[in-house]
């Protein structure tokens, strides 16, 4: 879990996670790894007393305008879009391995959270709204094609598309590239989970932001495990080398 940024005033932080059939995936620092066509949740925890409004950004685009309220101290598992009733899904594909696509891979499957605490009119205790210099690079009144500019050591390209992953591109770009394992949340099976509807007053600015990324497994860094040894009579773990016999059994190790 990674927090971008945290306020003074907020006594219980809110917790976000990665689940599949609800049980929490396995975290790497802010990294998550699935495989392809997988469909998961987001476990999400407020624990506080109060309200919380999320906005959730999928892939950098917000699931719906208008947010969703989390009641106080509760746990929920969202595994749907909003205002579509399709399940979150992994799904990766192949791409070619160099540095005009490293800057969008470096996004794709990106999950941010933000929280937004209820404000209670009234309560000398609830501190004031606070001013966070954030600004969105994303112009919501913008409706034309985005348009990126790339170059090599040779020559310069436009890119000019909203097809993804497929990129239109000049014909001198070498192809020349060996291939990567690239993924992106996507929309999967039908989801009956069910949304009401609320009121409130809430922070102008998040009081607590929560980011991570999902990968496909073919990029899980490899670790070694260490090698745990058992009594072979009783089955009771080896907990320090130095052991000659089995403190459960007595056995001779």
């Amino acid at each position: 879990m990674t927090s971008i940024h945290k306020y003074q005033g907020m006594n219980s932080m809110p917790e976000a996670h990665l689940t599949v059939n609800r049980n929490r995936v396995k975290q790497y620092g802010s990294k998550y790894y699935l495989k392809d066509g997988q469909e998961f949740e987001l476990e999400l925890v407020n624990n506080s007393l109060l309200r919380m409004l999320m906005k959730i950004y999928i892939n950098e685009q917000p699931i719906n305008q208008s947010g969703l309220v989390l009641q106080p101290d509760s746990r929920d598992f969202l595994e749907r879009y909003i205002d579509e009733n399709r399940k979150f899904r992994f799904d990766t594909f192949m791409v070619d391995d160099n540095r005009h696509t490293k800057e969008q891979r470096e996004r794709n499957g990106n999950i941010r959270i933000e929280f937004y605490q209820e404000i209670i009119r009234g309560n000398p205790y609830y501190p004031p709204t606070p001013v966070w210099p954030y600004k969105s690079t994303w112009d919501d009144d913008y409706t034309g094609s985005p348009t990126w500019n790339i170059s090599d050591d040779t020559n310069s390209y436009n890119i000019n598309t909203l097809e993804y992953p497929q990129y239109r591109q000049s014909s001198r770009v070498s192809a020349n590239y060996s291939q990567t394992e690239t993924g992106r949340v996507g929309k999967g099976s039908h989801s009956n989970q069910s949304f009401g509807t609320t009121t409130g007053d809430f922070s102008s600015f998040p009081d607590y932001i929560i980011e991570f990324q999902i990968l496909p497994e073919s990029k899980k860094p490899v670790y070694m495990e260490t090698i745990r040894t058992y009594c072979s009579e009783c089955g009771y773990r080896v907990r320090n080398n130095s052991w000659k016999h089995c403190p459960q059994c007595g056995n001779r190790l």
